[in-house]
């Protein structure tokens, strides 16, 4: 792909769903001479300083995960960013545990290998396209000139082992000790998520003691969350989000609830990382175009009409409470080929 266009909207179009219309004609789109993250003149980037003149969190978008000339084209908008803009966190649609811990140890491991790719959505983690803004991640966050944290609460890698006991060293505090039967039982529920099913609520009496359980953890938790540099309330808050959305999922409601659900909790992690932050920080988020939306109930032409009337996005979520201050950025391609890692076994060719 010579070229890649991209419409700097608010409302972030989805495609293969919905279409800008024609009558935006040239406003705000812009032509972006390159997306080879080694090509540092940057000048076909430099209308960017005014479109996020006022800006604080700026939401990338992309129509797909792992695809590699999105990827390309955001590595090298970050490098941009972050260079000249003064933006100094990045935040991933990955586990809010598991990459805000990772970022903290890397600054102290001499080995980071090991540990560092939890931090990272798995399906980008592995393309070959994400290489290098790995190892400029990792140079950059050892060198604390950038911070790295996540957003989801799905669970990563270093949840299933050292959540639990995380939680429960930092309540031991303040007084609160979670008593064997309770960690056993979220450890059971923790791990069930690793795995396809959700038989796990057929026990109603184990669903109902897992809740009652992280309320008391929500509660406890309260005392240190004013720690600036405590994640645990939050994490607690990730679980019990976790296990509303595999409920719903359990009993059959529809999917605007669990998602819905999941975007709620992804834009509280956002507020948590917001407040937690330096006055001058600014913010680039890494996630799915459908998150970065909003007014999405405005959309006509589209596949599941309950869905979209229903669902309310991270994004719109978002710009209820910062306005302006919150920016998106949606990448798609026109043409070429794509292949999603793990999710597809051959390329398709894109369709113009």
């Amino acid at each position: 792909m010579k070229a890649l266009f991209l419409s700097v909207l608010f409302l972030i179009s989805v495609t293969g769903i919905a279409q800008v219309s024609e009558h935006a004609n040239n406003h705000n789109v812009f032509t972006v001479g390159s997306i080879n993250p080694s090509d540092t003149s940057y000048n076909d980037l430099s209308f960017l300083k005014k479109v996020l003149n006022n800006n604080q969190v700026l939401l990338l978008g992309e129509k797909a995960h792992g695809e590699g000339t999105f990827t390309l084209a955001k590595t090298r908008m970050i490098n941009y960013l972050v260079k000249n803009l003064g933006y100094n966190t990045i935040v991933f649609e990955s586990g809010f545990f598991d990459a805000c811990y990772v970022g903290k140890t890397l600054k102290s491991n001499n080995n980071p290998d090991k540990i560092y790719w939890a931090a990272f959505p798995y399906i980008l983690y592995n393309t070959k396209e994400f290489g290098a803004l790995k190892t400029w991640l990792v140079k950059k966050i050892k060198a604390d000139s950038v911070k790295l944290c996540g957003m989801d609460n799905q669970l990563g890698a270093i949840s299933y082992n050292m959540l639990i006991p995380y939680i429960s060293t930092a309540l031991k505090k303040y007084d609160f000790t979670l008593d064997t039967s309770s960690v056993e039982l979220i450890k059971k529920y923790i791990w069930q998520n690793k795995g396809s099913g959700n038989n796990y609520f057929e026990s109603p009496s184990d669903s109902i003691a897992i809740y009652n359980t992280l309320n008391d953890m929500l509660f406890f938790s309260r005392k240190v969350n004013n720690d600036t540099d405590n994640i645990v309330h939050q994490s607690v808050k990730n679980l019990k989000a976790l296990l509303n959305q595999n409920i719903n999922a359990y009993y059959s409601k529809p999917m605007y609830y669990q998602a819905g659900e999941r975007d709620r909790q992804m834009a509280d992690n956002l507020f948590w990382i917001i407040r937690h932050k330096l006055p001058n920080d600014k913010i680039i988020v890494w996630t799915a175009s459908m998150h970065c939306a909003r007014n999405i109930n405005t959309l006509e032409d589209v596949s599941d009409t309950a869905f979209y009337h229903n669902y309310i996005p991270m994004g719109q979520i978002l710009h209820d409470s910062l306005g302006d201050k919150m920016f998106s950025v949606s990448f798609t391609a026109s043409a070429g080929y794509y292949q999603t890692p793990y999710m597809m076994k051959d390329s398709v060719e894109i369709i113009s």
